[in-house]
């Protein structure tokens, strides 16, 4: 009988990262994960061959890459608020919502982001030579090539009221990617009234509630996926 193993604080704790997470690419990050899922295998408590990705915001892109990339050591794939879109649009994304948030109108919001954008993907083009910076590392990734090339069960879940990944944005391009994909199966869903981090929130998060959204635990329960997952 296959059972989930949830990581104790100590093995937490064993593979807490020493360095400056601002000095790593995206691909310096997924060799972290893959050392953790090296070590797990190891272990003569835990299957091998049945360990999972799971990551939450700029963590989606790390599970899809590391899935993608290693199928062979990954056997399912989780992301919570884990965008389908490229670095540089998510970064323009957020700031929109934002500049609204803020007081300003569609229009000069609208205006801000096309001039942002320029610079930003200049940016980007320059971190692929010469990174400077956090985000000349990672500004430069878009997260296409990994996702269809996924092999393994996927649930993804989305924040309604998410103001940095938009939902239903990444919610429909992240189908379009699977239904391209080699996944066996795979569950996209979007929880209404929820923000990044799936509390019950308004956009502009004038009110945040310290409790799961309603329909958070029922959307990771998603038993047709724990189904593929536990039956392999």
């Amino acid at each position: 009988m296959a059972r989930v193993l949830w990581l104790s604080p100590r093995t937490v704790e064993t593979h807490r990262a020493t360095g400056d997470w601002r000095a790593q690419s995206f691909e310096d990050r997924a060799q972290d994960v893959l050392t953790v899922i090296d070590d797990l295998a190891s272990r003569g408590d835990v299957r091998a061959d049945r360990i999972g990705v799971v990551g939450h915001s700029q963590g989606g892109w790390i599970a899809q890459m590391v899935a993608a990339r290693h199928p062979g050591k990954v056997a399912f794939v989780i992301t919570l608020a884990g965008p389908a879109i490229p670095v540089v649009e998510q970064v323009l994304d957020d700031l929109e919502t934002l500049w609204r948030c803020r007081g300003d109108s569609a229009g000069v919001a609208r205006w801000k982001r096309r001039a942002l954008a320029v610079a930003l993907r200049a940016y980007a083009g320059v971190g692929r030579l010469r990174p400077v910076g956090y985000l000349g590392r990672i500004l430069h990734h878009a997260p296409r090539d990994d996702l269809i090339r996924v092999s393994q069960p996927f649930l993804a879940l989305f924040a309604g009221n998410d103001r940095l990944v938009y939902a239903e944005k990444n919610a429909r391009l992240l189908r379009q990617y699977l239904e391209e994909s080699r996944s066996p199966a795979w569950f996209v869903a979007v929880v209404p009234g929820a923000n990044h981090l799936f509390r019950p929130s308004d956009l502009c998060e004038t009110r945040v509630e310290r409790r799961w959204a309603a329909g958070f635990r029922e959307a990771l329960d998603e038993p047709e996926f724990w189904k593929h997952v536990l039956d392999a």
